[in-house]
């Protein structure tokens, strides 16, 4: 343990930059934490000191010292041990205040502080690997869901805890498909279809997703939505599918039928009704059509086949081909180019071949 506690460290994976310049950690979801197999340390520890105001506030690395008051997983002997960090990461100030005398659980993974998490039972427990410590940490957060009242610490729990639950616990989540706060709504819901893949669910999500595209535009920010940060000015299709991970289209080819195939009601939808975004509609909508869509897919992305950019026309057209089992592979945009007048008019022969099919 000597070379983590021995220096101050700056973390180099998930990273962005402050106003000011410095390297702002994001947190992994924990899901990712613990299946990265990097988790060195889980400390139920009382901050002492806060020397810097928390980077979630744009003022670079906060150094702060800790008072270990239980080792749930890692060096036992750091028991009772005053700890000084400088850390540069993003604190989840809405779900757990930055502040003198705060009691909660940090996670350390090899590079430094990796995530942080309330504490709400008087005792943990001890774990001796980190798969031991996923139900302790599950339970401290289900514990401190159950007794939350507030719609936004109750979203902000819902969404940490939920990448560690299994479909088992997925009924404690219900509940919450009845709060009168959408963005609560939302966040069960995408847990509970992302926990049991469930159709209702999958159905549920389609109309959540059609819904607020349909009211939302590029140009409208809000600036009444909070995330883990105090933050405002949120655009509203980067604020709305952070709830939606599973439309960021990247599938390993092994996943792509159990994983990828049964959410096409959803992609469908997004390229059927986001208008303004070219970027987001082809990250979260067409991507996925282009790579697996099926027959009745083809209006949707054939109607790009007059776009005025050359490389949505290309892939356009790439995915008709796919689906209309057309000898037509896109290499490059120099050889589209040269071909496009080709696949232009092989593809529209082929699908007006179909349209006469009986």
């Amino acid at each position: 343990m000597r070379r983590l506690w021995g220096m101050a460290l700056i973390l180099i994976c998930a990273v962005t930059f402050s106003a000011h310049g410095y390297i702002i950690v994001k947190r992994p979801r924990l899901d990712a934490l613990f299946d990265a197999q990097e988790l060195e340390l889980i400390l139920v520890a009382k901050i002492t000191s806060i020397t810097n105001p928390s980077p979630s506030d744009f003022q670079g690395p906060m150094t702060f010292s800790i008072s270990v008051q239980e080792v749930v997983y890692g060096n036992a002997a750091l028991k009772g041990r005053e700890l000084r960090r400088q850390e540069s990461f993003e604190w989840p100030v809405n779900l757990l205040p930055l502040e003198k005398d705060r009691v909660c659980i940090f996670l350390f993974d090899k590079h430094g502080l990796a995530n942080v998490i309330p504490l709400h039972n008087a005792e943990v427990g001890r774990a001796e690997t980190p798969a031991e410590a996923k139900p302790l940490m599950l339970k401290e957060l289900l514990d401190e869901l159950k007794a939350e009242k507030m719609a936004l610490r109750q979203r902000l729990l819902l969404l940490m805890a939920y990448p560690i639950m299994s479909a088992k616990d997925a009924a404690v989540l219900e509940p919450y498909l009845d709060s009168k706060d959408e963005w609560l709504r939302r966040a069960a819901l995408v847990a509970l279809m992302e926990l049991t893949h469930d159709e209702k669910y999958i159905a549920m999500a389609a109309d959540d997703i059609r819904n607020y595209l349909r009211t939302h535009r590029e140009n409208q920010r809000f600036a009444d939505y909070q995330s883990w940060e105090k933050g405002s000015d949120y655009h509203p299709y980067y604020a709305f599918f952070e709830y939606y991970p599973m439309l960021h289209f990247h599938y390993r080819a092994e996943d792509v039928k159990t994983k990828a195939v049964p959410l096409l009601p959803l992609f469908r939808v997004v390229a059927a009704e986001l208008k303004d975004d070219r970027q987001e509609r082809i990250e979260h909508g067409l991507g996925a059509l282009y790579h697996f869509g099926t027959v009745e897919d083809l209006p949707v992305i054939y109607a790009d086949h007059d776009n005025d950019d050359a490389h949505i026309r290309a892939n356009a057209l790439a995915a008709c081909a796919r689906i209309l089992r057309l000898n037509l592979r896109y290499t490059n945009d120099e050889d589209f180019r040269q071909h496009e007048s080709d696949w232009q008019e092989g593809v529209k022969a082929a699908i007006q071949a179909l349209k006469k099919a009986p």
